[in-house]
């Protein structure tokens, strides 16, 4: 049997790609209008997506006041943002820019194959037996698929609408992308339940052995989280134990996996987990997740932490101080103190195994030793791709290196390849968790490129594709903090090389003498780590000038503009709180200069002139700060001194500046 093309894998990404190859092309629709004005107009004089150039698009994504990710490859961010426009400041009023049109006369014969039974890849299996009714990290609106999205599926489902800013459980989630193909009609393409192997090159494309299937082009969609890692040799004799709730259940690994685990446990069940910390070097992802939108995961991660700060208190008259925090109904919903044990940074030295139990020796880092029995075994301490379906030629061209003998792959291993091109080797292409983006949302990008090229059969030698690269530019920090956050990037203009070189860091502001910071003292980390800190602890001044110019920003700028001008001001003065305590500016002038760094921005006020936003930003703040008069919103109030209003007026200028 021979066919076009051929799908390895069958989560999201594999659905997103077979539902455009089905002959549903995105075309851009301006009705609304995207809120970046410029993106706007650039789509409206071509509006076929499958035709797009990525460079001119995203080329000025970082100077937008708008919030793009400096992380995800330059095609995803631009998908994603065409697809669910402004959807992480406002989702109940984000409406696609996508028109997805029927062109069945576009459509390629492919297959998807996938080990999974059902559509949907990993988020069908349930390898450690978490609880179905966990939470998924992303909104619904962030894992729809195109033509049939999750409040669609909702609303047919329940009868109901969907609530704004749903997160979904793991099993509406899994009986949604179960559902999907054949909700949009493409599940003549699926062949759940069946794995590949022995993918080799031909003279005319590519020959699978385990179903003698002939294909011109190869879509590699498995992903780097198909493979469970094995519990180390050590370990494995726990498999045969079974948990008691009087036993403590051994839970293993410091990521979402072992946190489900320990969530999902019965009430009454004893936990001893063991789990790496490294806050500074390699930090737990529970560390990300906020009490209030996660508070299960963010109570983990307390868990762990207290025990990791008694552990560390090994004088016997030190006790480990802890900050008063808040509870949630989540700590307060077991007796933790008595379940749960964190052993962080313990090596499990031998397992004797008696009966349905088993005693565990462990080794702390100063050297003790101590012995617990235990009954069961959650091993969470990771997944893996891999891409052991391929022959090892076939493999050796995938992977460009000589060594076949380990296929396995994680999001590092193809994401040099990816921002060059998502064709990976001739005719073999990568999209989905493989290029190195792992979030649902970001899969677009990459779909719609192998899509256009999967439509346009052989590429053509003789034309310039390099306009729709996957990767226009890339860029990435040590101050990630603010990347994919706020719409200014550390280096806009450049990268960390460029600035590196730069001779001294420019001011903030003309407010005080400030000595000149070298650029090498910006990318050192911290000399102490940073501890979570809540936005309530950093208020916004108070003062009369601040609050008139509050209100005159609020009812100004959009409210995405406005939050984004609010997240710069949070997150600017934890950074100098931490990292330049020195710097000498008033919080009240950083406030303002934060407030009104994109008022040029405004649709108005970029109506007003040709100069460029920041310049008659500038100017524009200069006015408002020293004006008196009634119809400035909050206006005969306070006038900020002539200083203070020149020198937010100049940082305003200088924000796009490179180092700023």
């Amino acid at each position: 049997m021979e066919i076009d093309t051929i799908i390895v894998g069958n989560g999201p990404s594999a659905m997103i790609l077979s539902y455009i190859i089905h002959g549903h092309i995105p075309f851009y629709s301006s009705n609304p209008p995207h809120p970046d004005h410029l993106l706007d107009a650039k789509l409206k004089a071509a509006p076929e997506i499958l035709n797009a150039d990525v460079n001119a698009l995203t080329a000025h994504f970082d100077a937008s006041r708008l919030s793009y990710s400096t992380q995800a490859l330059p095609v995803n961010v631009l998908l994603d943002t065409l697809v669910r426009p402004s959807v992480d400041v406002d989702e109940p009023g984000c409406i696609s820019n996508i028109d997805w049109r029927s062109q069945p006369e576009k459509a390629v014969s492919h297959l998807v194959f996938g080990k999974s039974l059902k559509p949907g890849g990993q988020w069908t299996e349930d390898p450690w037996g978490a609880s179905w009714d966990i939470q998924t990290l992303s909104y619904a609106a962030m894992l729809s698929l195109p033509g049939y999205s999750f409040a669609d599926h909702h609303k047919r489902t329940t009868g109901k609408d969907l609530p704004s800013y749903t997160r979904p459980t793991r099993r509406e989630i899994a009986d949604y992308f179960a559902a999907y193909s054949e909700a949009v009609h493409i599940d003549d393409a699926f062949r759940c339940g069946e794995e590949l192997e022995g993918i080799s090159r031909t003279a005319t494309g590519f020959y699978v052995r385990s179903h003698n299937l002939h294909c011109k082009r190869l879509v590699l969609a498995s992903g780097i989280f198909s493979e469970i890692l094995s519990p180390e040799p050590v370990l494995r004799p726990l498999l045969e134990t079974k948990s008691s709730p009087n036993v403590p259940l051994l839970v293993v690994g410091s990521g979402f996996s072992a946190a489900d685990s320990i969530i999902s446990a019965s009430p009454n069940q004893k936990i001893l987990h063991v789990y790496k910390w490294s806050p500074n070097d390699r930090p737990s992802p529970l560390r990300a997740c906020h009490q209030q939108a996660y508070p299960e995961y963010a109570g983990v991660y307390r868990l762990m932490k207290r025990a990791a700060l008694v552990a560390k208190a090994t004088d016997k008259d030190q006790r480990p101080k802890y900050r008063r925090a808040t509870s949630t109904p989540f700590l307060e919903s077991r007796n933790w103190e008595d379940l749960y044990e964190g052993l962080p940074n313990v090596e499990v030295t031998a397992v004797e195994v008696h009966g349905d139990l088993a005693t565990v020796t462990f080794r702390r880092q100063d050297g003790t030793v101590f012995s617990q029995t235990v009954g069961g075994l959650v091993y969470a301490a990771g997944r893996r791709g891999t891409l052991d379906y391929l022959d090892p030629k076939l493999r050796c061209e995938v992977l460009g290196q000589g060594n076949q003998e380990d296929p396995a792959v994680t999001g590092q291993t193809l994401r040099a390849k990816a921002i060059e091109d998502l064709e990976v080797a001739p005719g073999v292409y990568i999209i989905g968790s493989l290029t190195g983006d792992s979030l649902v949302r970001f899969s677009y990008g990459g779909c719609v490129f192998t899509a256009r090229h999967l439509i346009d059969g052989e590429r053509d030698t003789h034309s310039d594709h390099s306009s729709y690269a996957p990767s226009a530019k890339l860029h990435g920090s040590s101050l990630s903090v603010m990347n994919g956050m706020d719409g200014h990037h550390v280096y806009p203009n450049g990268n960390a090389s460029d600035l590196a070189r730069e001779d001294a860091l420019s001011k903030v502001s003309t407010v005080a003498d400030q000595s000149a910071v070298r650029a090498s003292a910006l990318l050192a980390d911290p000399p102490t780590p940073v501890p979570f800190i809540e936005v309530t602890e950093i208020p916004t001044p108070a003062t009369t000038l601040a609050q008139r110019i509050d209100e005159y920003t609020k009812s100004h700028l959009p409210k995405s503009t406005y939050n984004h001008s609010l997240r710069v001001y949070h997150f600017g003065l934890v950074i100098k709180r931490y990292r330049f305590p020195e710097w000498a500016f008033t919080d009240e002038t950083y406030f303002l200069v934060c407030l009104l760094h994109d008022i040029g921005t405004t649709q108005n006020n970029l109506e007003a002139t040709r100069m460029s936003f920041e310049f008659f930003g500038g100017l524009k703040a200069l006015e408002v700060l020293q004006n008196l008069q009634p119809f400035f919103v909050g206006g005969g109030v306070a006038v900020a001194p002539k200083d203070q209003a020149e020198s937010v007026a100049e940082a305003v200028i200088r924000h796009q500046d490179k180092v700023v």
